[in-house]
């Protein structure tokens, strides 16, 4: 029978989602409700793929066209998110997928189409290959972890938390989340998310999702976005207020997060790094074990992949430069920015 590509309709949604659940390298950031959350809060377009065999889905390209802060158009697998990407049940499949995705990039005049791939697609094309993302098997007993996989560090870390008085509960509060997370993109020199596109994902995954927030004498210190699906926990998005950070208020969050999901899940994806970096290395000293992310290229108008990397000195002056603009311009322009730099 023959495999048909289509383009990725409302109607698909249970039948996309059902594809998802069911394919063991599909994950959270996979699920169609993605689309909605895009369009809602960075008006991009959906550009993504289906491929049906006798009216079942063997594949899917989650794809997104986008512009650049030069208003260039190009297409992206995964905005906003380390990775999804390409995913289908044969090698036949995604060759389809992948020539609909270059039909694309020529017919919008984009730059490049770019996969955020865990499985590589080993494309006779350019790559980066300098990510990787963090994951911590938690599906241990409890006392097993703190002792086997926690470092004497992290374990004497999340001692201090809990005996400097800190509190830590799950909320549905974004107002409190925000202020801590605008502060934290500011004093870090990247431009925050609005707060609806944080209280969207609670919204449309709230079965999924929740907040944790760290307080101090009744002050809120510091929040984590926390998401679960199939057999892992994930925490996107983490803030703190610096002059609170002696207390290791983030280390008690981690520690919270294993604690409810331990049980239940296999893996923490502790999220994006690039090896032998400061977050590199606090991850590791949590027991988290590095998976190369691969970031494949079809180009278009464009000679060579972008290069978006906060090593890269280029962006550190600018970096260096939004750190010092006033509270005002960084809190007015972030969230306008931040659709123009899905690559941060």
């Amino acid at each position: 029978m023959k495999t048909e590509i289509i383009s990725y309709q409302d109607q698909h949604q249970e039948q996309w989602d059902k594809f998802v659940l069911n394919n063991e390298k599909a994950c959270f950031y996979h699920l169609s409700a993605w689309n909605d959350i895009f369009k809602n809060n960075f008006k991009i377009k959906n550009q993504s793929l289906i491929a049906i065999e006798n009216s079942e889905i063997t594949g899917i390209l989650p794809l997104f066209e986008m512009k650049n802060i030069m208003q260039q158009k190009f297409l992206i697998s995964s905005p906003f998110t380390n990775y999804s990407g390409l995913i289908t049940n044969s090698r036949d499949t995604e060759s389809l997928l992948l020539a609909k995705a270059d039909e694309i990039t020529k017919k919008t005049n984009s730059q490049y189409c770019e996969f955020r791939q865990i499985k590589e697609l080993n494309l006779n094309s350019p790559k980066r290959d300098n990510f990787v993302t963090m994951k911590v098997d938690i599906s241990k007993n409890l006392d097993e972890i703190w002792q086997n996989t926690l470092q004497g560090k992290v374990r004497n870390q999340i001692r201090k938390a809990q005996k400097s008085g800190l509190s830590i509960n799950k909320t549905n509060n974004v107002s409190s989340f925000y202020k801590i997370f605008k502060k934290t993109m500011h004093r870090l020199g990247t431009p925050a998310y609005s707060k609806k596109f944080i209280q969207s994902q609670l919204d449309v995954f709230i079965s999924n999702s929740y907040l944790l927030e760290v307080t101090k004498n009744n002050v809120n210190i510091a929040a984590m976005l926390v998401c679960h699906y199939k057999d892992t926990v994930y925490t996107p998005l983490a803030c703190s207020l610096v002059e609170y950070n002696k207390y290791c208020p983030t280390n008690l969050m981690y520690w919270e997060v294993i604690k409810n999901h331990h049980e239940t899940l296999k893996w923490l994806d502790m999220g994006r790094s690039t090896a032998n970096t400061g977050t590199f290395s606090y991850k590791q000293s949590w027991g988290a074990k590095e998976f190369p992310l691969h970031y494949e290229y079809i180009l278009g108008k464009a000679s060579r992949p972008p290069i978006v990397d906060a090593t890269n000195n280029k962006y550190n002056q600018i970096i260096e430069a939004w750190k010092k603009a006033p509270s005002w311009v960084v809190n007015f322009l972030g969230p306008k920015l931040i659709k123009f730099l899905p690559e941060l």
